[in-house]
């Protein structure tokens, strides 16, 4: 099953992600909203912090239903992927790098694989 997981989680990676609510990319709904890089920021955070909130969710239900073996190795996943979504996205904070631009880009790769993560342990949990 976790096995699963992870390929479903790779080949979600090249899709395109669209915010819950509207059918948009946290990137338009942001675009569409306007404003300076630091209003980009704040949109995308909003966002963040909502996407982090269903990932919360949908990882407890999961884990709610699990064998303890398995709840041990979805723990073990879950702590993995946080690693390999950090180091994928945390490099943009770097000012020095990639500017202010980067905080919105960074923002935007946690929500994209945040969106991702969710969706796929969402389908196990239907299961």
């Amino acid at each position: 099953m976790i096995r699963v997981l992870a390929i479903a989680s790779l080949l979600l990676l090249a899709a395109p992600v669209a915010s819950q609510a509207h059918g948009e990319t946290t990137r338009e709904l942001c675009d569409r909203r306007g404003g300076a890089t630091m209003e980009q920021v704040q949109c995308f955070a909003g966002s963040r912090v909502a996407e982090d909130a269903r990932l919360n969710r949908v990882y407890k239900a999961l884990m709610a239903r699990l064998k303890p073996a398995q709840r041990l190795a979805l723990r073990d996943e879950q702590r993995a992927w946080i690693k390999d979504r950090d180091a994928a996205c945390l490099p943009y904070y770097d000012e020095t790098q990639y500017g202010q631009q980067g905080k919105v880009d960074g923002e935007e790769c946690i929500i994209d694989r945040t969106i991702l993560r969710a969706n796929a342990l969402a389908r196990i949990g239907r299961r």
